[in-house]
């Protein structure tokens, strides 16, 4: 009986967007398992891991959303940064939690206005979000010229901390927002947003707004930015402008890793998240291997930061490089189907 549950759980697998992610994810685990030891599958060890990498994980489902609808966003980084300037900003001058909340519905109100600069002003999106994150990189500088501040220490501890024991509550943090597409997912708008990448024409005929769905579909995509830049600014326990910059590019990045077609139309949230936590891996092998290694050996000038954005572009560009591979298998796979 459970070597037919253990069939049916693989066939379906299969059938997933992000089987490929799964997989590679699951290698990884394994190779770090062979490289760390069993010190790595810890309660403590996990929580970190999750803690970490929890905004670039929300970052990416954001950046996903955004792409099954053939759209992008270059600006989430920049969106992150903003709500960590505000929220640490305004928590001086008013109660925490009121800060908090202004700074998410700052993130939910400008994936508002991305949405309606690329879908009603048909501004190409990656031409309207590249100009909106440098507007925005300016505003994080101008509410927060300098790093700084601090938020109350039962914030990060509520956030670093363990459900029952054992289940980070940044993980549970990740698992309602999965859970939360899930359901729009499995409304009608869920494939409605994937039309309007995937075939706009056939949403049109259909009688559903093109436009209206991409809005929303930018509106989603703020509200989980505003998280990932809570969780953020509650991990950094401080403020700083250029914070999240470095998250536009890597949400991109994970994205292709976790099997999203760049042109819209396919991939998973769940394959989204599994790419990030495939790069927060990597980061986690890089880290070991550098302070356990690279420090006693000749290559010991080597600073870490160097060495993990070498290896993540690298990877970066493999995962591109797959992507066009499989979009042009696809486009050959359809014109000789239509011949």
């Amino acid at each position: 009986m459970m070597h037919t549950l253990m069939i049916r759980v693989e066939n379906k697998m299969k059938k997933s967007q992000a089987y490929s992610a799964y997989i590679m994810l699951l290698l990884l685990v394994i190779i770090n398992l062979l490289i760390q030891g069993a010190g790595f599958a810890n309660v403590s060890t996990i929580n970190s891991l999750f803690l970490v990498n929890t905004p670039l994980i929300l970052a990416t489902i954001a950046q996903a959303v955004v792409i099954f609808c053939g759209g992008i966003d270059l600006s989430i980084g920049a969106t992150i940064s903003v709500v960590n300037a505000f929220a640490i900003t305004a928590g001086q001058y008013m109660p925490v939690p009121l800060a908090w909340a202004g700074a998410f519905l700052i993130a939910v109100l400008l994936g508002a206005v991305k949405g309606s600069i690329a879908a009603y002003l048909r501004v190409p999106a990656i031409l309207a979000t590249f100009a909106i994150s440098t507007l925005l990189e300016g505003v994080a500088l101008l509410i927060l010229p300098n790093p700084g501040g601090s938020i109350p220490s039962s914030i990060y501890s509520v956030y670093g901390g363990v459900f029952a024991g054992f289940i980070p509550i940044s993980a549970l943090v990740i698992a309602v927002v999965l859970i939360g597409y899930g359901i729009v997912n499995r409304r009608p708008l869920g494939a409605q947003i994937k039309a309007a990448g995937a075939n706009p024409r056939s949403l049109f005929i259909a009688g559903v707004s093109v436009e209206r769905t991409k809005m929303k579909a930018y509106v989603a995509s703020g509200i989980i930015t505003g998280i990932a830049g809570l969780c953020l600014t509650a991990l950094a326990s401080s403020g700083d402008p250029k914070i999240g910059n470095a998250l536009s590019l890597n949400s991109i990045a994970a994205t292709i890793l976790g099997g999203v077609d760049l042109s819209g139309g396919w991939g998973t949230v769940g394959g989204a998240a599994a790419g990030a936590l495939f790069l927060g891996i990597v980061n986690n092998i890089i880290f070991f291997v550098f302070n356990n290694i690279i420090h006693s050996s000749t290559f010991a000038g080597i600073k870490l930061s160097y060495l993990q954005q070498l290896l993540t572009n690298i990877i970066i560009i493999l995962g591109l490089s797959s992507s066009l591979l499989t979009h042009l298998k696809k486009r050959t796979e359809k014109e000789e189907k239509d011949k």
